[in-house]
């Protein structure tokens, strides 16, 4: 049974889906990507999940029916200060984390706030891109020329256009597809802006530190097929170095995988926190 419910505190408004399947097993915390809403975002892959009790997908504030509640632009501890709301206000004692990129990054940062996270899954985090910082303060250096070009005009189609290109530069070019992520982008292009702006402060202050990141926690990690040789580099060191780890590839898929590959994905999350 899926519940539409919304956690409020001083700075933001989060709307966010609560599933919950009537039976024991595992509770689910799922963070999206920037610029589009969770249920969007995980629709597919929570079709074939199992073994699980309840799962929330909350929209990242300024994103789907979300909103902060002030005018400043949000810093990334501005993203974890509403969701460790939300977590504090559903009562959770144990929490399996999953996160794609944007998502990624703020759960590699909840490990530090939230004890109660048990077992973590990254989908193409956007903190672990390569092994080298020079190549992690690269991208946020991109990230933030493409933040101020949305923001600049959030109506012009040309710097999502260039998002996606960043993002999935060997995905497979088709227009009309193509044209359906820039809309969908584009619905809260401010959003977008402020979601690839925090990642850009992250990786500007904590390069190095995610460079050589280690997982404390027991889970895996996903990374598309086509996605860059340093990236999947980086996972494959991720899985040597962090206890009970697994690092996995997804064939013939890029940074879009979420939506892509949703059974295949599933089938990992299955096996690898909620039935194994």
């Amino acid at each position: 049974m899926n519940h539409l419910s919304e956690f409020s505190s001083a700075d933001a408004l989060i709307k966010y889906s609560h599933l919950r399947s009537g039976n024991p097993g595992q509770k689910l915390l799922m963070l999206h990507g920037a610029g589009v809403a969770g249920d969007l975002t995980w629709r597919f892959v929570t079709s074939y999940l199992e073994g699980w009790s309840e799962i929330v997908i909350p929209d990242l504030p300024g994103m789907g029916q979300s909103d902060f509640l002030f005018d400043h632009v949000p810093l990334t501890e501005d993203y974890l200060d509403a969701i460790c709301g939300l977590v504090k206000q559903l009562g959770w004692q144990e929490i399996a984390l999953v996160g794609y990129s944007f998502g990624g990054l703020l759960a590699i940062e909840l490990l530090n706030a939230l004890s109660a996270v048990t077992s973590l899954v990254l989908i193409e985090p956007a903190a672990l891109l390569s092994s080298e910082a020079a190549d992690l303060s690269m991208r946020a250096i991109q990230y933030e020329s493409l933040a101020a070009a949305i923001r600049k005009d959030p109506a012009a189609p040309a710097p999502y256009l260039e998002f996606l290109n960043t993002v999935s530069p060997r995905r497979v070019r088709n227009a009309s597809i193509d044209r359906m992520a820039v809309e969908r982008l584009m619905n809260r292009g401010t959003g977008l802006a402020d979601g690839i702006g925090a990642v850009s402060e992250s990786l500007t202050k904590r390069a190095t530190e995610y460079a050589g990141w280690v997982s404390p926690v027991a889970g895996c990690s996903l990374v598309g097929g086509l996605s860059s040789q340093s990236m999947h580099q980086r996972h494959e060191k991720l899985s040597q170095r962090s206890p009970d780890w697994t690092s996995h590839v997804i064939d013939a898929s890029d940074h879009g995988l979420v939506y892509t590959r949703p059974r295949e994905i599933a089938k990992i999350i299955n096996a690898r926190i909620l039935i194994g």
